[in-house]
């Protein structure tokens, strides 16, 4: 078992409500997983929409 630790980063609202910002949070967490990181991913809403 790896005893590094998880990131957990959770996104929603504004930080994905356009294709370029969720490019800009996808490149951001490749880097992550590149470095070696293990990452957990959570995305709720796009900008306003809500249900």
């Amino acid at each position: 078992m790896r005893n590094d630790p998880i990131i957990v980063q959770i996104y929603g609202g504004v930080c994905v409500e356009t294709p370029a910002k969720i490019g800009a949070v996808a490149r951001s967490l490749a880097d992550l997983h590149g470095r070696g990181h293990r990452v957990v991913v959570i995305v709720s809403a796009m900008g306003t929409t809500t249900d």
